[in-house]
């Protein structure tokens, strides 16, 4: 199988960075949106209510007059308006950024695994650790780590019914409390559709796991089963990080351990690495940083780049198929018109004016054509996903958005 250059990762790598800033950015476009159509529909209620009303609730012989039943009623109608209002906007940020999420979600077949390691509850040290996670690790592959005060799933995220539209396809875990949850840690990383989707939708694009302390010990040795190249944040080499460590090194992963080390303490933690890892260490692999980050990105990458492309590495060999590549390319152009053409049917049920749902398949030739080319990218997904696993994830959408189309045509057909 031919080789991926560099340069060609690389490339790859900038790519999927710029469309996850994209994809960033849309997210806290609806998150202010649903914010503000919020306050807009609670202020409103409010105002709607008249001050008699709310005065004389407490009465015990309190009726409504007219005007008062004429307000509650615009209340309730308010109240179903929020509630649809926030589904709506729940699913909106994956529906906006379809054309961007898809192919990452479709063609990142093999995504590598990295685990990041580092002393906890370390407080100002982590924000520069955070952003190396960030900018330089993980837009190479899917980035985990044990959970602590400084990295850990938002509390949005955890509670996804507050603000759902920046917790849908996040990345949550539950806590690992027993053996049974060290078998899901494994489960999920194999998981590769989810997890690219959880990519996509998350600004750190680093996945973690928080686990007890009688457990985290077994959590690591999970992750480094399934870790293609371990990083460990070596400023302060406390007992635990000493384990991790010559765990890592244990398991036959010398070569594949990255050290980081803030730059005040890069020549003393050297010595100490050169002592702990007789015969094996390699000074090549310790990167310095400083608040702002790393200070040899270049390097760093290329290095990088390096581990995850020697030759036996054969499952990250070569190119996407190119049968996977026109199934992305088509599922993008064809889920734009679908979504507008869902959109407009369900706006002219809501208005109730055929004027506004004209276009609709059973129609407008345009709409016929648009249901056509779905039908193509349908076949062309369903044969894809046989051998690319995360296509199947673009399979579901499509045969949902087709479902919605054809149920469209069927209700609006004349007779």
């Amino acid at each position: 199988m031919p080789m991926v250059s560099k340069e060609r990762v690389l490339r790859i790598i900038r790519w999927r960075s710029v469309a996850a800033f994209a994809i960033t950015v849309v997210n806290v476009a609806v998150a202010l949106l649903f914010l503000g159509t919020l306050a807009y529909l609670l202020v409103t209620i409010l105002v709607t209510i008249p001050d008699s009303h709310l005065s004389r609730m407490g009465e015990p012989s309190w009726t409504l007059t007219e005007e008062e039943g004429w307000s509650q009623a615009l209340v309730l109608v308010f109240l179903v308006l929020l509630v649809l209002t926030y589904v709506v906007i729940y699913v909106l940020p994956i529906v906006l950024t379809l054309p961007l999420s898809a192919p990452i979600i479709g063609l990142w077949q093999y995504p590598p695994t990295f685990l990041f390691l580092r002393p906890f509850h370390r407080g100002l040290l982590s924000k520069p650790l955070k952003r190396i996670a960030r900018r330089d690790i993980a837009p190479f592959g899917h980035t985990y780590t044990l959970s602590d005060a400084d990295i850990y799933v938002p509390w949005y995220v955890r509670v996804p019914l507050v603000l759902g539209q920046l917790a849908l396809f996040s990345f949550r875990f539950q806590v690992v409390r027993s053996s049974k949850r060290l078998g899901a840690i494994d489960r999920a990383i194999g998981r590769t559709w989810l997890r690219n989707a959880n990519w996509c939708m998350s600004w750190n694009k680093v996945f973690p796991v928080a686990s007890t302390d009688e457990h985290w010990r077994a959590a690591v040795n999970v992750f480094l089963a399934r870790a293609d190249v371990v990083f460990i944040d070596v400023s302060d080499l406390r007992e635990h990080v000493v384990w991790e460590i010559k765990r890592a090194h244990t398991l036959g992963m010398a070569t594949r351990m990255l050290f980081l080390v803030h730059a005040d303490q890069e020549s003393r933690v050297t010595s100490e690495l050169a002592s702990l890892l007789p015969g094996s260490f390699d000074a090549v692999r310790v990167f310095a940083y400083d608040s702002h980050g790393l200070l040899e990105r270049d390097r760093f990458r290329s290095l990088l780049v390096g581990v995850l492309t020697p030759t036996d590495r054969r499952k990250r060999g070569g190119p996407a198929s190119a049968l996977s590549v026109a199934a992305a390319v088509f599922f993008v152009i064809t889920a734009v018109p679908l979504t507008v053409l869902l959109s407009r049917f369900w706006y002219g049920l809501v208005s109730r004016d055929p004027t506004d749902i004209a276009d609709l398949p059973s129609r407008d030739p345009t709409g016929i054509a648009t249901v056509g080319l779905g039908l193509l990218t349908l076949a062309l997904l369903l044969v894809a996903s046989r051998a690319n696993r995360p296509m199947r994830f673009l399979l579901i959408v499509q045969t949902l958005l087709l479902f919605v189309a054809a149920t469209a045509i069927v209700v609006m057909s004349p007779g």
